[in-house]
């Protein structure tokens, strides 16, 4: 039917409606429940479209008696997490990033007029909001993360030494080929693409403003470096300089591209990208730019090449309908998968996956015991072997260098709920 509908169950008489639908490539977003206004007769929900520059999110809302609906002038926002009305509906509070900023933040949208105002400063994320019946105080939790870069010599994965200092935002991290580490950081706001020496010394930022920039890769030949960016509207392919200067944008369009990475002959970028109907898959451009080739047909997603032999390694489902996600390696050249397995260990579909040095293996995040590490799960179907051994915490990103050195970030994410007290609505 590819539509998404939203509709009205009758818990006291029993009956249900349609209340409201949209067709692909348009969606209701099922993270942002829809919110009842305070009297039930109105119901605020997200949608997300394209147009010209890209997807965005927008606020909609309906009036339960007539149909009618309304949507909110609002900014163009990358994601909604939360909806909630005010007393009155005067106004609604919801948790979104708008398109350009890496946080998720709390926000006053005044309705019917959709004028938005950010409550707060601060650059940590919230989830959740909710508010109190007079609409003068909301509660909401607090998200803080902070990560730290380790570094593990070759063949003595299990003893990394903690390189940066415990205060930062170290994320996608990949070695360039001059044996530094680089890496994408929101400390300072907007997410930017920086470069630290392997021993934590000589922080450098490369790139500034102008869209959030993630998933840097460095090309095998030392001349580039890779990433996606929203600087465009949608999510697209850019490249730069290995310093970061003059910045390129390769892939076109408004539909989603994202996690680069280089053919070891450095001439193709390999990245995923949406289908007009959401499917995602593998494809290939030059890294001068043109026209991309498709390489899979079915449910793919975060690819990564192997520097050894050009293979390609990503998160696979033969179906589209409830996908069941495994293991799948395809030739450098793409088609039907040469092998197609399930790890034997806990990885959540859509994290980051990588090639051993060796190339015997596929480098992945596993869980296990409520810890997360680096694992190998090796391509013959033996079990997976554990690289790491953090007892707690999470592994946002790792790569391994040339040398077979692996670089890692591990922090930990803390939440605390808070109290946000509006006066400026009195």
């Amino acid at each position: 039917m590819n539509r998404d509908e939203i509709w009205i169950e009758d818990l006291k008489n029993g009956g249900e409606r349609l209340i409201t639908s949209r067709q692909y490539p348009t969606h209701l977003l099922s993270q942002a429940s829809p919110a009842f206004s305070r009297n039930g007769k109105r119901l605020a929900f997200s949608v997300e479209t394209k147009d010209s520059v890209g997807f965005y999110i927008y606020l909609q809302t309906i009036d339960l008696e007539t149909g009618k609906e309304q949507r909110l002038q609002s900014p163009r926002w990358q994601w909604v997490e939360d909806i909630e009305w005010f007393s009155g509906q005067s106004a609604l509070a919801i948790v979104a990033r708008p398109q350009g900023s890496s946080f998720k933040q709390i926000w006053y949208i005044g309705y019917p007029d959709g004028r938005s105002r950010r409550l707060g400063s601060d650059i940590d994320s919230y989830n959740t909001v909710s508010i109190s019946d007079d609409g003068e105080t909301l509660a909401s939790i607090q998200l803080q993360t902070l990560t730290n870069i380790y570094v593990a010599p070759p063949n003595d994965v299990d003893h990394s030494v903690q390189v940066t200092p415990g205060t930062g935002r170290y994320f996608d991290l990949s070695w360039t080929s001059d044996g530094r580490i680089l890496y994408a950081s929101d400390s300072t706001g907007e997410a930017d693409l920086w470069t630290i020496k392997a021993d934590g010394s000589d922080q450098q930022q490369i790139t500034s403003g102008g869209g959030l920039k993630w998933a840097p890769v460095s090309s095998p030949d030392g001349k580039y470096i890779a990433y996606h960016s929203n600087k465009s509207g949608s999510w697209n392919i850019w490249r730069t300089d290995a310093d970061g200067s003059n910045p390129v944008q390769i892939t076109q369009g408004p539909r989603d591209s994202n996690w680069p990475h280089f053919t070891p002959d450095s001439k193709f970028i390999v990245f995923h990208q949406t289908d007009p109907g959401g499917q995602l898959n593998l494809w290939k451009v030059p890294v001068e730019g043109g026209t991309p080739v498709k390489l899979t047909t079915s449910l793919t997603t975060h690819p990564a090449v192997s520097r050894k032999d050009g293979k390609i390694v990503a998160w696979y489902s033969e179906t589209l309908d409830h996908p069941q996600w495994k293991l799948a390696v395809f030739a450098p050249t793409g088609g039907a998968p040469l092998q197609v397995f399930t790890p034997s260990v806990a990885i959540s579909a859509d994290s980051q996956l990588g090639w051993s040095p060796a190339g015997d293996a596929i480098t992945c995040l596993g869980q296990q015991n409520g810890a997360w590490n680096v694992w190998n799960q090796p391509i013959d179907g033996r079990p997976a072997k554990r690289l790491t051994s953090f007892v707690s915490g999470q592994v946002y990103s790792f790569d391994w260098s040339k040398d077979g050195r692996l670089a890692l970030s591990q922090g930990v994410s803390t939440t605390d709920v808070v109290i946000v007290r509006d006066k400026r609505r009195k």
